[in-house]
């Protein structure tokens, strides 16, 4: 028996639009060989894998991205701790300096509403990460940029894959959906955002390595793990990028979820060695 698998459903505190499908419920398979445990969980409409193609895998016996990513972690054990970025989920929450950079989300409410937000991280001295997934113009990306000013680390995919190459000449962008897709990576990004879970181990390791030789920042983030696959991510960030403050904290996103994997304190995530519920059903594969 080379591991074992155990089917699994977490759910959220607020659905996830992926895409065109809401998620309600993050679900995959925790592996384990001995002590150790990882988690293959494809985030749907983003992985190059699904859940059913996991499911018929783990039948099979054959191999997917994810569970090639989850199988590759039980390689390594042992306490990681890391910094990690805050998410500010919605634009009128109270902005509290627990986190010295915090990433917030544009392109989704009215950029009056946008803007305050921005100021209001500013006022309270904040590094920003700003995320567009791509849907933004051009000028709006850059009245954003403005705004932010000095506090900007970066912008992350503010616009579309054929206005990219543009804003890189007058914005710090961060590649993250760009890096899983076919041909050469653009030069010249202010950092590399990994999400190990999506690109899986080939491309994950690839882009390591790209990214150690230029000299570009890595910032490894969550595609909403589990609390096992979140440890994993922490150790895996520590071994290639220690000092960056990573995209980690989705914890808060599950109602429930795996005790013991994760703790937090401040802007510090620590993996650890966490419990798992009597109730699953392990599987040899």
């Amino acid at each position: 028996m080379k591991f074992e698998a155990a089917r699994y459903e977490l759910p959220l505190t607020r659905p996830l639009q992926l895409g065109s499908e809401r998620v309600l419920v993050r679900a995959g398979w925790l592996v384990r060989r001995g002590t150790a445990v990882g988690d293959a969980c494809p985030l749907p409409e983003f992985s190059s894998d699904t859940l059913g193609e996991v499911d018929s895998a783990i039948a099979s016996g054959k191999m997917t991205a994810s569970l090639e990513w989850a199988l590759s972690t039980l390689q390594a054990g042992g306490p990681a701790t890391v910094r990690t970025a805050g998410l500010l989920v919605a634009l009128d929450e109270q902005v509290a300096p627990t986190h010295a950079c915090i990433k917030l989300k544009v392109g989704r409410r009215p950029i009056g509403e946008e803007l305050d937000a921005i100021a209001r991280c500013r006022a309270v001295g904040l590094r920003l990460r700003l995320d567009g997934n791509r849907s933004l113009a051009l000028d709006v990306a850059r009245r954003l940029a403005d705004a932010a000013a000095d506090a900007l680390e970066f912008f992350e995919e503010p616009v579309a894959p054929s206005d990219l190459e543009l804003a890189m000449r007058c914005l710090p962008i961060a590649l993250d959906e760009t890096l899983g897709e076919p041909g050469e990576v653009p030069s010249g990004a202010a950092a590399f955002v990994l999400k190990p879970t999506v690109l899986g181990l080939r491309r994950t390791l690839e882009l390591v390595e790209v990214a150690q030789r230029t000299a570009i920042p890595i910032v490894v983030s969550s595609a909403y793990e589990s609390a096992v696959g979140r440890a994993a991510l922490i150790r895996f960030a520590a071994a290639v990028a220690p000092d960056v403050a990573h995209g980690l904290g989705t914890g808060p996103a599950f109602v429930a979820d795996f005790a013991g994997w994760v703790q937090a304190a401040g802007d510090r995530l620590t993996a650890g060695e966490g419990e798992l519920p009597a109730e699953l059903e392990w599987v040899g594969c």
